[in-house]
Formats: structure tokens, sequence, C-alpha cells
């Protein structure tokens, strides 16, 4: 898996970086060092790291003080303090929650790859499809088909987005249409039988009607992945037989 799927896959999931947790527990015992008496160790040590921080050296009081400085809190760390501890590390998890989904919907506006994920993808929160779809097969297959398909594999193999065509739709009606995410969802034929047995997808034609059913990803949408993708996977193996045979 690609790195930029496996950060995708951690959006599916809601999951925010390590470092938050990071910065919120080193911001937590600073603070605590702050209030102790000036005769603890700590306190000491401390003292002693922002003296060298003041002349210019690399510690981990300078570290504290370029984070506050980062996130718009410099005044804090002129301070040396502030009024209400559970406030302040309360209002800087949040300003760091945020700048964290300001990163994360930038990456999606820049990234290419992203483009089709984007457009479903609204809020950088857990998809409640992970666990109200109760079949591991199906709830995988929908997980898969939202991070990657055949579309992503040309692009890894560096094949240009208009050569990444359906197989089924070439071979059988001689279209070259690009096997994308709608294309397979919504149009492909090798689906159709499939397809007629789930209700919300047959008059489902447009791009907006995709992105709603993403949206929503229930287990029928999820059911119908997994039986077209044992289709597809079926043609283009019995495809490839074929081709063996009739070119040893």
């Amino acid at each position: 898996m690609t790195t930029t799927n496996c950060a995708i896959l951690g959006e599916e999931l809601g999951r925010r970086p390590i470092a938050i947790k990071y910065h919120m527990t080193c911001i937590k015992y600073w603070l605590k060092i702050l209030r102790m008496d000036k005769a603890r160790y700590p306190k000491i040590c401390y003292m002693k790291l922002l003296e060298l921080h003041n002349v210019g050296r690399l510690t981990w009081a300078a570290s504290i003080c370029e984070l506050l400085s980062r996130i718009g809190y410099r005044y804090v760390w002129n301070n040396q303090g502030v009024g209400n501890d559970d406030w302040f590390l309360a209002t800087i998890k949040q300003r760091l929650l945020d700048i964290d989904f300001q990163k994360w919907s930038s990456d999606l506006v820049e990234h290419s790859k992203m483009k089709v994920y984007r457009s479903f993808k609204g809020e950088l929160e857990m998809e409640k499809y992970l666990m109200s779809i109760t079949i591991a097969e199906h709830r995988i297959a929908l997980s898969k088909f939202r991070i990657r398909l055949n579309i992503e594999i040309g692009r890894r193999t560096s094949v240009i987005i208009d050569e990444r065509i359906c197989a089924y739709c070439q071979n059988v009606n001689g279209n070259n249409v690009v096997e994308d995410e709608i294309h397979f969802l919504l149009h492909c034929n090798l689906y159709r039988e499939v397809r007629k047995h789930f209700d919300h997808l047959c008059k489902c034609k447009e791009e907006r009607d995709f992105i709603r059913i993403m949206k929503q990803c229930d287990r029928h949408t999820a059911a119908f992945i997994f039986k077209a993708n044992q289709i597809r996977a079926k043609y283009l193996n019995d495809m490839s037989i074929n081709v063996s045979i009739i070119c040893p």
C-alpha cells in the first residue's frame, strides 16, 4: 500500500497524528514544572535549560518555546505561565486539531490521487460503516473501494489516465471507457445483473448520485461492491487465460 493510501486509511478511521498527543504531553508537563517549588529538582533543571535557551542553545525549553510560538501562543511563553491550566490545555488541543484539519483539507485538494475521495469525504472522523457493516468481507471490499481501484493501479504503473480502460467495456462494446470508481459502481455492464438486485444503484448515473451513495455507505453498497469485485476478478482471470491460449 502506498504512503498516500495509508494516509487515506487513517482518515477513514478518523485518526489524528500522534504528534498532537506528544505536544499536549510536553506542554502539560511544562505547565506542571512552572508551578513546582523552586527547590524541586525538575524546576532547577528547567531553570538551567531556560538559561541555555536564552543564550541561543537548543534545549527542551527551546522546543517548548518554538511549539508555542508556531501555534500562536508566544505570549504564554513570555509570561512563563497561564492563569488557568485546564482552560489553556483545552484551548491548545483545539488549536492543534484545527491546524491538523486545515492541513488535511489542503492535502485533499493538492493530491490528484485523492480527487475522487475528497468528493465524498467531508469530515475528518471515523466512518460509520466501519462499525455498522458486520460482514467483514463486505466491509473490507467497501474500504478498499473507497481508497483505491484499477485507476489507482494504473497510476502506480505510469499508465496515463485516458488509457486506464475498463477491459470489459473495451472487449465487449468497443468502448474505451476509463475504469474509475463511478464507472465501476454505476455504469459498467459487467455488473448489470448484480446491480438489478440493488434498487439504490439502478437509477443512479450521475456523479452527484455517486457522491451521495458513498457518503451513506450502507451495507447494500458494500454487498454490491463485494460481489462486483468477484465478477471482475473472474472476468480478468478468464481473459488472461484466453490470451495465453491464443498466444502460447
